[in-house]
């Protein structure tokens, strides 16, 4: 991003939107470049991209500023809100592919300015290229111009296994599994706790049921986390997803002791079954009309409705479907309160749900292990996991979900 603004302002002075993008996920990554504007346009800048691809030159003094930059960051790992450290956890140990963080400071001390230079160009070997392209433009230059990026950028490939290299899995915890991770952060100034909730790989009707779960509670939760008990601004409750991977995370970042955190989120947990066991099916029927609103409505713009495609192909699972908006939309018409009420008890409360917890505390002068405290507020069938190569090693894994782009 130092280099490509230069070159590309006049485009953005001739009306032209562009930005490029590295994105990484724990179980992705990619380069995803969009550009919208006139198609006249359209690809002299893809052409010009392209060439800036191609002829990246970095100097040594930046590479090496950057390094000593970004070594730093992670190395001092220990001082990042207990949030952070409580994202980190659940990838490392949950994840298998996941780049640790020792991983990481041992890969940017080993890379060399030569390697650097070249990853950019050498790193398309090999790769795949999904073009969305829609306007006022024609079939045949429309091709043209992505045939004419690919052969600039010199991106070749895919190779016939790539998927080996992209597949990420989710470790599959045992029924009824009580895990725990716990960990010191040094100059956190909180605690914090990750209740993690692990519901599987669910069909379409179980996905929505999930979605209206979490929609109809992330309100109720903070509400009770933040107002009723005080425990902090850094309360949520959200639905995640890990390569196809459904998990219902609950998030708290407090001064107070971790036994409170804990013993204030398992009271929230038997909270919410009453809440919803009592939740009005008029503002139940309220949420279904707004979901199904938001599904059936078009897309405003074009540059929506492409932002749209391509999370659909990202995130398909085999393949892309550009009909899921009206498909979830006549499934919601299907779902009732009970249904919501039901998977609440047989994947929260049920005593087979499957539960890892993940604990950052900032007391460095604590003994390693739980504190009786926590085992308490845990139950005391909690199990403490502590390294993550061998916690994977000795469970099973969801079959890996194929990627779509590399």
């Amino acid at each position: 991003m130092d280099q490509f603004p230069p070159f590309l302002y006049p485009a953005t002075l001739a009306g032209i939107i562009w930005h490029l993008e590295f994105e990484y996920r724990p179980y992705d990554a990619g380069i995803l470049i969009t550009v919208f504007g006139y198609s006249d346009s359209i690809p002299h800048v893809m052409n010009k991209i392209a060439e800036l691809i191609e002829s990246f030159e970095p100097t040594p003094t930046r590479f090496e500023q950057l390094k000593e930059r970004m070594i730093k960051k992670t190395e001092n790992f220990d001082t990042f809100e207990a949030k952070d450290m409580l994202y980190h956890e659940r990838f490392n140990f949950t994840i298998d592919g996941y780049h640790t963080l020792n991983d990481k400071i041992n890969a940017l001390k080993s890379v060399t300015f030569r390697q650097f230079k070249a990853y950019l160009r050498d790193n398309l070997v090999g790769s795949k290229v999904i073009a969305l392209i829609a306007g006022n433009i024609r079939r045949s230059p429309a091709i043209k111009t992505v045939e004419n990026f690919v052969k600039r950028a010199r991106i070749t490939g895919p190779y016939s296994d790539a998927d080996r290299y992209a597949n990420f899995r989710v470790v599959e915890l045992e029924p009824g599994a009580n895990l725990v991770v716990k960990r010191k952060s040094k100059y956190s100034k909180e605690h914090g706790v990750l209740m993690s909730y692990q519901l599987g790989d669910v069909d379409s009707k179980q996905w929505m049921i999930l979605t209206l779960l979490s929609h109809s509670t992330s309100d109720e939760c903070f509400h009770f986390l933040r107002t009723v008990r005080q425990l902090g601004y850094v309360c949520k409750c959200q639905l995640v997803e890990d390569s196809g991977i459904l998990s219902y995370n609950i998030l708290v970042q407090s001064g107070n002791d971790t036994n409170t955190i804990i013993e204030n989120i398992e009271d929230f947990t038997t909270y919410l079954g009453n809440y919803i066991e009592e939740y009005p099916e008029h503002k139940f029927s309220e949420l279904v009309l707004q979901m199904n609103d938001s599904f059936r409505q078009e897309m405003p713009t074009l540059r929506s409705q492409l932002t749209r495609f391509i999370d659909a192909i990202k995130f398909g699972k085999r393949e892309p479907n550009f009909n899921i908006p009206i498909e979830r939309a006549e499934l919601l018409s299907k779902i009732t309160l009970e249904d919501i009420k039901n998977i609440y008890k047989t994947k929260i409360l049920s005593v087979n749900r499957s539960r890892i917890t993940f604990i950052v505390t900032n007391k460095y002068n604590e003994d390693e292990g739980l504190t009786q405290e926590e085992i308490y507020a845990l139950g005391q069938d909690a199990q403490i996991v502590d390294n993550p190569a061998d916690f994977k090693a000795h469970n099973r894994f969801f079959p890996a979900m194929p990627r779509l782009y590399t």
